[in-house]
């Protein structure tokens, strides 16, 4: 953050809002489900880069 790469906010809530929505991946992804794991881990990896970039 002083560095000026990611948003000027509370880090330990984002800290915290990411690990959540990565761990919460584990509740709805299924293996034998319609959604390939590496689509996955690009959409969480695009996601958190945005909530966290500037």
């Amino acid at each position: 953050m002083a560095e000026g790469l990611f948003i000027e906010r509370d880090a330990q809530l984002l800290a915290q809002n990411l690990l959540g929505m990565i761990v919460s991946v584990w509740r709805w992804y299924r293996p034998t489900g319609t959604k390939k794991l590496a689509d996955v881990g690009e959409l969480v990896e695009e996601t958190g880069l945005r909530m966290l970039a500037r």
